[in-house]
């Protein structure tokens, strides 16, 4: 299927000379010319522990003899030289790996290694793998070497001094002189970066086939911490080109506590242990100190310290106890750092009497046999405290640290094997379904799909289970959720646009021939702004002779962050909490004509509700980024989709999406959907941007007083790189397994059209 990206339609060639082309995953690459490169603002020390692995097709033009050349690399001068590098090394007419890590003190330098499936001018895969001891080169598929390090130059991980610098594509930086040095001549393609040791299985599954094309790097468990597809993806803003960071973080949430004050979870009146003689709790955290901090508790009033389940991380150890009919089994003393996450389970087996600690998928038995009694945990859920206590909110031991996926089930786990303790695990990643776990009793995954409500600054987590038991947040706030590099996900929409406060904005259609909205309806939007201005603008409605913006910065509100508008019948109206951080919010506001009913969401919660909004007659919808024609917006703004209904809170969360824009085309409600503006992604720039509407029927957007330059990360990225030194022809139709794929010219988003030969 073909894609446009700003200046270029990239078409498949849809038969290869003998398979299909058209759903591979890659079809295109870059071309480096040896002064080209691209800088991805991936900091290895942000993102990578002590294991992880690089993967990456290059098509090498031929080296001179005893030189390299870069595929990935950082090479940093703060506080002593450091360096992280994967570089391809010719010596003797032989093609070599060449692999660098760590600062010059003590650091692992190899180019011993032959690639065995290598010749210049032809598409290799090329992987390295670092389990803290060993490296692994491969080259399609095939191990070629292992370079074993012993003694001290085995303690250093890319992290800490010296890797706060970023990666670099096609070279090696060298912050603190004046050049980039061992640049790459030839093609890269799908560079991706993982935070843990490929297996060979894995590589083989990115190395692909014939037939079915290179492997996606998103298809892996855990997926990647970063992953550039070089080529499919890319834009140009008029001087280099944008690389997007397919994969993104996930989040989760963050608690602060003490012994007897902290934040916390309940899930009230909890019964899905009720009666059982067999369970299992596990959940993912990350301790941020040692108090005596529980991770989460479960008991029955009276006498809590004989009818419990706990988990609590104190001195420097992860402990369990589960506890009832008089009868305890302690699980003390295994070691965990802080700042570091862990999958911890808690299992018992009503036949066998015993209780069992899991870490990492590790077991560790309880000291004593509890017996055939069953226990009745039937509540005082907790999660992040103890949930009994003589403190004021009934809670003790607070946790302190970062908390995900919380699940329990009515089943004593097996450790290995199916729906298993080694399938939560999951390498060190969450699971995201949960199917055949015929046991689960709850499952709260303590993400973006959680709902903040302002009104009583509480959160409600969703049980994600089929037994709905919603959690319920005390003391915290919506800065408890942040980005996490637990998990990653992907975005449909990698690009927005970003609007200069002054002159920019994007006109739907002259006025008095925009869209209706005199009926229901409903406007989604993305935005990120740090301004405390008044009057900006995001988007227009305007009736008959008057403009009125639907959200905007004053006039009232100038500085505390939130969005105010007039609503007619109503008035000027706060409607968001502050939301002026530099971080990107979702907006819905939904309009049901019959019942004069107006509610705004922000971030998948209902901020906002009215029963006597007038929407006037006639009213049509105008512009983007500005009120009407001033009021201009400084900020980012991506993705306003309109609907011909009021949305349900279900089907803004769909939107919301835990935080990521997906394909609107397959929402629920996708018939209800009348226009979609992604702005950014399937833009074209001449002159002005063009902004495509992706509902065949609705109106396109053209820019007013925007640059090429002004298309920026779309939202929930990281780590997106930038090229240097490339003119906006290094995008070119030839990938691993993929040729002859065409690219247009002087073709914009406009060309492509639905009449077709019959």
């Amino acid at each position: 299927m073909s894609n446009y990206y700003n200046r270029q339609w990239r078409l498949p060639n849809a038969w290869n000379g003998t398979e299909s082309n058209v759903n591979k995953q890659s079809n295109y690459s870059m071309d480096f010319d040896g002064t080209e490169y691209i800088d991805t603002n991936f900091v290895p020390a942000d993102n990578l522990t002590l294991d992880f692995s690089v993967s990456a097709w290059i098509n090498m033009a031929a080296l001179s003899n005893n030189t390299d050349a870069t595929v990935l690399g950082t090479y940093q001068f703060t506080n002593g030289r450091s360096r992280f590098f994967f570089r391809i090394y010719l010596t003797g007419g032989v093609y070599k790996y060449f692999f660098g890590l760590g600062p010059d003190s003590n650091y692992i330098q190899d180019s011993s290694v032959a690639i065995s499936n290598f010749s210049v001018n032809t598409w290799v895969h090329l992987a390295v793998t670092y389990d803290g001891t060993n490296v692994k080169l491969y080259s399609n598929g095939t191990l070629d070497g292992t370079l074993s390090f012993s003694g001290t130059n085995n303690t250093y991980p890319p992290v800490g001094t010296g890797f706060d610098g970023n990666s670099y594509i096609g070279a090696t930086n060298k912050t603190g002189t004046p050049s980039i040095q061992s640049e790459f001549t030839g093609k890269i393609d799908a560079v991706a970066i993982y935070n843990y040791a490929l297996s060979l299985s894995q590589i083989t599954t990115l190395y692909g086939s014939s037939s079915t094309g290179i492997g996606n790097p998103m298809s892996l468990s855990p997926k990647p911490v970063a992953y550039y597809p070089l080529g499919d993806q890319d834009a140009f803003n008029g001087a280099e080109y944008l690389t997007p960071n397919s994969s993104l973080k996930d989040y989760v949430f963050d608690l602060t506590g003490t012994q007897n004050t902290g934040q916390y979870v309940d899930i009230s009146s909890y019964t899905g242990l009720s009666g059982v003689s067999a369970f299992t709790v596990s959940i993912w955290f990350q301790a941020h100190s040692f108090t005596l901090d529980y991770i989460f508790g479960i008991s029955i009033l009276p006498n809590w310290w004989e009818n419990a389940i706990g988990l609590y991380a104190h001195s420097n150890e992860l402990r369990a106890n589960v506890a009832f009919a008089n009868q305890s089994a302690g699980i003390t003393n295994q070691s965990i750092n802080l700042n570091e996450w862990y999958h911890a389970a808690i299992t018992f087996d009503g036949s066998t009497g015993i209780a069992t600690m899991y870490i990492n998928k590790t077991a560790y038995a309880g000291t004593n046999n509890l017996g055939s009694t069953t226990p009745s945990f039937d509540t005082n859920l907790t999660i992040g405290a103890f949930p009994t206590g003589s403190t004021s909110d009934g809670k003790q031991y607070h946790f302190d640290g970062l908390l995900s996926n919380m699940t329990v089930f009515n089943a004593a786990l097996p450790a290995t094997g199916s729906n298993s303790i080694e399938t939560l695990y999951n390498n060190g990643s969450p699971l995201t379904s949960m199917s055949g776990f015929t046991s689960l009793q709850g499952w709260w995954k303590l993400d973006a799909s959680a709902t903040y409500d302002s009104s009583t600054t509480t959160w409600s987590i969703p049980d994600s289970s089929s037994n709905s038991n919603t959690g319920t947040s005390s003391g915290m706030t919506q800065a408890n959720l942040v980005q996490s590099d637990l998990s990653f996900t992907t975005s449909y929409s990698p690009y927005s646009f970003d609007f200069d406060g002054a002159t920019d904005y994007i006109r739907i259609l002259p006025f008095g021939t925009g869209m209706n909205l005199s009926d229901s309806w409903s406007v989604s939007i993305w935005i990120n702004t740090t301004t405390t201005l008044g009057n900006k603008g995001i988007l227009t409605s305007r009736n008959a002779s008057t403009p009125y913006d639907f959200f905007s910065f004053g006039p009232k509100t100038k500085s505390n962050g939130k969005i105010e508008t007039w609503l007619e019948g109503i008035g000027y109206t706060e409607l968001t909490p502050v939301i002026n951080d530099g971080n990107w919010h979702h907006l819905t506001f939904a309009y049901d004509h019959s019942s004069t009913t107006i509610k705004v969401y922000t971030d998948n919660s209902e901020s906002y509700s009215s029963t006597s909004y007038d929407n006037g007659t006639g009213r049509v919808l105008e512009t983007i980024g500005a009120a009407y024609t001033s009021w201009y917006w400084i900020g980012k703004l991506s993705n306003l989709s309109v609907w011909n209904k009021q949305l349900s809170s279900t089907e803004v969360s769909e939107i919301y999406s835990e935080g990521i824009p997906q394909n609107l085309l397959n929402h629920s409600a996708v018939s209800s959907l009348v226009s979609w503006w992604q702005l950014g992604s399937n833009s074209s720039f001449n002159t002005n941007w063009t902004v495509l509407n992706e509902i065949s029927t609705g109106s396109n957007g053209t820019s007013v007083g925007m640059m090429e330059d002004d298309i920026v990360d779309g939202v929930g990225s990281y780590a997106n790189g930038l090229s240097s030194g490339m003119g906006g022809d290094e995008v070119i139709g030839d990938a691993p397994y993929s040729t002859a794929n065409a690219l247009s010219v002087n073709m914009d988003v406009l060309d492509r059209v639905t009449d077709t030969p019959s």
